[in-house]
């Protein structure tokens, strides 16, 4: 109902963009034949993107968000390859990205990327830090992960992402309490962040203290914003609720 010519135009086409993707995520969930708010969510993101330059990354940052949450991968990263070469694509665009190539096995486009950010930032400590924590979720050249976290850790010592990726290097390595008390500091730092929450409850579960473990839960489903991972924590959820190990933990 609003009119081109307003003002608020372009955040509110923003807004129905965002509901839309909502609508049609959860209808994915409910019935993955239907796909009537999808066809309505694509035809007004591209419809806005012709119609408002300027947003155009914006809009297809927005439908790529769409396709990753419904694990179309490929298509998500189409999207985004077509306007990173876009003056508005920014760094934290080109993370989004990486964690997309990330999820469909291309690391080497993804570290790439980071290269790119570090050959102009050779300071950035998030470029350093997700490079290292990209070998901790492979599984592969621990003491590389450790390196590059440490050098980031380094530039920026009070980020809590950051450190959250220190305690999941310690976990990893199984050295429990270190990690713990990385991660509990990360969540003062990072309060609402969900992957936070989860390496907490992955931790209390490991330890067994399964009440403390679903109160983290609870916190990640309240900030979640992906319906696939809201089921996921619901189910994590339902298990310790019983105090069993979730098998999204194991």
């Amino acid at each position: 109902m609003v009119p081109p010519e307003s003002g608020l135009y372009q955040d509110s086409s923003i807004q129905v963009a965002q509901m839309l993707s909502s609508l049609a995520q959860k209808e994915f969930l409910n019935d993955a034949d239907s796909k009537v708010y999808q066809k309505k969510f694509v035809s007004f993101v591209d419809s806005r993107k012709e119609k408002l330059k300027d947003l155009k990354v914006e809009f297809s940052i927005i439908k790529a968000g769409y396709f990753e949450s419904i694990n179309e991968f490929d298509e998500s990263i189409n999207i985004l390859e077509v306007v990173s070469s876009n003056d508005h694509f920014t760094e934290n665009h080109k993370y989004y990205l990486a964690s997309i190539y990330e999820k469909v096995e291309e690391y080497s486009k993804a570290s790439d990327l980071m290269m790119e950010i570090l050959e102009k930032e050779p300071k950035n400590a998030h470029a350093w830090n997700f490079l290292g924590y990209s070998l901790l979720e492979r599984g592969v050249e621990l003491d590389k992960a450790f390196e590059y976290i440490s050098k980031a850790i380094k530039l920026s010592p009070k980020d809590g992402f950051i450190r959250d990726s220190l305690g999941w290097y310690y976990f990893k390595v199984g050295k429990i309490d270190q990690a713990l008390d990385e991660l509990l500091t990360a969540i003062k730092l990072e309060p609402k962040d969900i992957s936070i929450q989860k390496h907490l409850a992955v931790i209390y579960t490991t330890k067994k203290d399964f009440k403390t473990a679903k109160k983290y839960i609870v916190e990640a489903i309240k900030y979640t914003q992906q319906e696939n991972e809201r089921e996921e924590l619901l189910r994590a959820l339902k298990s310790l609720e019983s105090n069993r190990i979730p098998a999204s933990f194991k």
